[in-house]
């Protein structure tokens, strides 16, 4: 699968270069602000100008179980 791989270790889903560069994204900006991004800030970080095509993916690491819902703003919390 040309541009996919597993996420972390290879034993997680499989991902799209643009879902691993978010989950890293999210990670990082998590453990320097203790908290999780915004869309905005994601999609400035990935290069995505619609927060609905930020949304969308976020939804999509979601269900992969690599992200969970965060039940505050400002974004998605990591699972791991």
């Amino acid at each position: 699968m040309a541009g996919r791989r597993r996420a972390g270790d290879g034993s997680g889903p499989v991902l799209s270069e643009r879902q691993r560069r978010i989950l890293d994204f999210v990670h990082a900006y998590a453990g320097r602000h203790g908290v999780s991004p915004s869309f905005r800030e994601i999609g400035d970080a990935v290069g995505l100008k619609a927060t609905s095509a930020v949304k969308y993916q976020v939804e999509q690491l979601q269900e992969k179980g690599c992200l969970a819902h965060a039940a505050q703003p400002p974004g998605p919390a990591l699972t791991h």
